[in-house]
């Protein structure tokens, strides 16, 4: 995966990124897409232009040496695309580690005006600061094993707006607030992404014509970063 940073003169900046699956193809691919920029009067900034490779985390590095035009093309191991900070082993942990200070923040918010709003408003507050930052990209990093992180904040929340110690119980707490905790959430993300977009998913009948139970169950499509 290419991540690239364009710009229009003066101030407009726009991020790109090209997913390759041969090394070969990367120089055809930035000619292409310089030449389009310079169709749509957009410059290509090679200087910060980065590469990065996905592998599973028990694969030897081996640098890729990627060059466009006598320019080096730097390999990253983390890149920050649309809010994402996405590391080359996709395991979440560089993004999960940058939500607990803005959760923080917004507990920390909650705590200072548990005793000026009543528990609604809190919970306009909640979901206008503190949710906004737990829900985006929760489908690619709430399965993360570093989100227990993220949880701990979650029920420190939850029994700050309930005005109860930190050993309470957490479970009546969010049935009160009618709030789900962040495993709850990404499962709910993950069914409402498929209800949405159900033409890009395949039932188990379109990949094969056995007759079986689950031949309407979605198709799992076996994925893998090792190299071939």
């Amino acid at each position: 995966m290419i991540a690239i940073n364009s710009c229009r003169p003066p101030n407009h900046i726009f991020r790109t990124c090209i997913v390759l699956y041969d090394k070969q193809k990367t120089n055809l691919a930035l000619t292409r897409l310089n030449r389009w920029f310079y169709i749509n009067q957009l410059v290509l900034n090679i200087t910060k232009t980065n590469v990065i490779r996905f592998t599973p985390k028990t694969t030897a590095h081996v640098p890729l040496d990627i060059y466009y035009k006598d320019n080096v093309i730097d390999e990253v191991k983390s890149i920050k695309f649309l809010g994402m900070h996405i590391d080359n082993h996709v395991i979440w942990k560089n993004h999960v580690e940058q939500i607990p200070p803005k959760l923080s923040a917004a507990c920390f918010l909650i705590r200072k005006l548990i005793h000026t709003l009543n528990l609604d408003i809190l919970c306009m507050v909640y979901f206008a600061y503190f949710y906004l930052v737990l829900q985006y990209g929760i489908i690619f990093w709430g399965n993360s094993t570093h989100a227990h992180q993220v949880f701990k904040l979650q029920k420190r929340v939850v029994r700050v707006m309930s005005d109860v110690g930190p050993r309470s119980s957490h479970r009546s707490l969010f049935r009160k607030l009618n709030i789900l905790p962040i495993a709850c959430w990404y499962m709910l993300s993950l069914v409402l992404f498929i209800v949405d977009n159900q033409k890009d998913f395949l039932a188990n009948a379109y990949v094969h014509s056995l007759d079986t139970r689950n031949k309407n169950h979605l198709y799992l499509a076996v994925v893998s970063l090792s190299s071939k």
